[in-house]
């Protein structure tokens, strides 16, 4: 299922500890189509005042597979239902939550999603998941204080049992933004424990021994979230040149940004990072090159006048004037 907490700042790698591989593969279902999803919302409403505790789990089920599918309105409508019955628990005004969350964020000034969490907390205080979607969507609305509060709950109220496979991921994202990245690695560590197969994961545990200046343990945090996923890639690759920078490791960098560009060639700050890096090397010739072609996809005051001091530096006066000129001219253009 997918759920809000996923935003901080779903992959298809898993790994041996979880128990999860011990089991039979769960049954691939086909998505439903239009007529059977409206028939579901129909057949929830009709039973609201005679649902059995079998038929509120399986409208629960039926709203996931929806909302897997992208049909967030008519989940958020089954469960809606579910959730004015005898049957509504803590896990269910959870995923009502989330749906909610996803759907509308902070658009809607009642806060429904919040809403439901509160009732959830109201049903079991004890819910983890329901503290951790609430210090979550603090964090992003920037009220660190009281997603750390939130947040405190979560990873305590279960004790002894576990908290939400989420809670310590979501703590370790506060705890960086706080500049705590002590405690932030240690939640991280912890989170991998449950959560190692979430890519956001390994960006937080990255940014937090980045901070650290753990640069090569922030590299390989950064890589294997690369690996479980396309999205951010472009943010993360950059994120590793940066480290190897660090280590003054130019040339491993110049191979990630050329990687990048080959993925995409019109990405101009890789052209401009790779010609930044190429002159620690010495490297005028390519240094000069790489500005062309980001001057090619996008002429910028700025480029213009890199390249000018490129050229200068290499004695080529005559260009480095015309380099001026141009940045001048677009300096002074109104458009």
């Amino acid at each position: 299922m997918k759920h809000r907490a996923q935003g901080i700042l779903s992959s298809s790698m898993r790994t041996t500890a979880f128990l999860l591989l011990l089991v039979s593969t769960p049954p691939v279902f086909a998505d439903y189509t239009q007529s059977q999803i409206q028939n579901l919302v129909a057949k929830a409403r009709k039973s609201r005042d005679y649902m059995t505790a079998k038929d509120a789990e399986e409208f629960r089920n039926a709203a996931e597979r929806m909302y897997d599918q992208g049909k967030a309105q008519e989940a958020r409508e089954v469960l809606s239902v579910v959730c004015k019955t005898k049957f509504v628990n803590c896990d269910i005004l959870c995923d009502l939550a989330d749906y909610s969350l996803d759907q509308m964020g902070d658009s809607d000034p009642s806060h429904p999603g919040e809403k439901y969490l509160e009732r959830a907390i109201q049903l079991d205080p004890k819910c983890s998941r329901a503290w951790t979607i609430l210090a979550d969507t603090s964090f992003k609305r920037g009220d660190i204080s009281k997603a750390l509060s939130y947040s405190d709950r979560s990873v305590t109220v279960a004790r002894p049992k576990l908290p939400y496979k989420l809670a310590y991921m979501v703590r370790a994202a506060i705890l960086a933004q706080l500049q705590r990245y002590d405690e932030a690695l240690k939640y991280a560590k912890e989170a991998e424990k449950q959560a190692g197969y979430r890519a956001e994961l390994w960006r937080i545990k990255g940014g937090i021994l980045e901070s650290l200046k753990r640069y090569g343990d922030a590299v390989a945090s950064y890589r294997k979230a690369a690996s479980m996923t396309d999205q951010n890639r472009d943010w993360m690759t950059f994120q590793i040149v940066r480290c190897l920078e660090k280590q003054n490791l130019n040339k491993e960098a110049i191979v990630e940004l050329s990687g990048l560009i080959r993925a995409n060639p019109g990405d101009v700050e890789a052209f401009r990072a790779r010609s930044s890096i190429r002159v620690k090397l010495n490297d005028m010739s390519g240094a000069i090159g790489d500005l062309s072609k980001a001057l090619d996809l996008e002429p910028t005051t700025k480029s213009y006048l890199e390249r000018a001091k490129l050229y200068e530096r290499t004695g080529r006066k005559d260009l480095a004037k015309r380099d001026e000129q141009s940045a001048a001219k677009l300096r002074d253009s109104p458009f």
